[in-house]
């Protein structure tokens, strides 16, 4: 689904030169105002050029941690030709991607088509918009990368399961998905109180869902909340649905998204 370059999004206003001297001449500085993300900061009372710098910093984190699983697969990035960074919100951590691929390799995909327009104009990457449930998501497109930052560690059991088997039928064939979602090392630092209650209405053992998120009401609960998944459930829901192979796993990814689990799965 074609969508037009364009959007009246405003942006933070930001020392370009601060931050170019830190990632690079190339590095696109812009941070929209819609984005929630920045927000959080902006409503701690922080300067703009403080927002970015928090921003920035998280960005810069997930792409190095999501690098080295890449590298693990002993995938360098002049050996991608087709990225997808799904639920890519505004772009905090593509735009480092675009520092080593061409904008031409990159598609983005995230349930705000404001998001999408906003990283089309801004960074000149193709995308489309997503949807509440997998089945009415609208592309031809097939990727031999699909990134999925913290979008598992979110969903509900259905929705989990769905997204999962929508976005592996997305890769080429041998491609890899590469996702995270909330693991044991996430799940023991909740309220004791709190574990209790998500290990009793479990639909599995080994999945574990808690209806609140940090959208303030754009998102529903009963769909978007917080998830816990265990290796072990993960293992078996790959192979019972005939998912490819699970090639490896992080358990916790230090540094990546308060220790989230990250998986990667490839097409076979």
């Amino acid at each position: 689904m074609a969508l037009e370059r364009a959007t009246k999004i405003g942006d933070y206003k930001i020392d370009d030169k601060r931050f170019k001297a830190i990632y690079g001449n190339d590095f696109i500085t812009k941070v929209p105002k819609a984005c929630e993300m920045a927000n959080l900061w902006q409503k701690q009372q922080m300067s703009d050029n403080e927002v970015a710098l928090n921003y920035f910093k998280g960005g810069f984190q997930t792409y190095n941690r999501l690098s080295e699983v890449l590298a693990s697969l002993e995938l360098g990035y002049h050996n991608i030709d087709s990225m997808l960074d799904f639920a890519s919100g505004y772009g905090r951590t593509t735009r480092f991607f675009l520092q080593k691929l061409d904008a031409s390799k990159v598609t983005v995909s995230d349930i705000s088509e404001e998001a999408v327009k906003y990283q089309m104009k801004t960074f000149g990457v193709d995308g489309f918009p997503s949807c509440q449930e997998p089945e009415d998501l609208k592309t031809d497109k097939r990727f031999q990368v699909i990134l999925v930052n913290s979008l598992f560690s979110h969903l509900n059991h259905g929705h989990w399961l769905r997204w999962l088997d929508k976005l592996y039928s997305l890769l080429e064939p041998g491609g890899y998905l590469v996702f995270s979602s909330h693991g044991f090392f996430c799940f023991k630092k909740r309220n004791e109180n709190i574990r209790k209650k998500m290990v009793k209405t479990a639909p599995e053992k080994g999945f574990f869902y808690w209806r609140g998120n940090e959208t303030i009401g754009r998102l529903d609960t009963e769909i978007y909340g917080t998830t816990y998944v265990l290796k072990e459930w993960v293992k078996k829901v790959v192979k019972e649905n005939d998912w490819g192979t699970l090639v490896n796993s992080f358990h916790p990814m230090f540094g990546f998204m308060g220790g989230q689990d990250i998986y990667v799965i490839q097409k076979t």
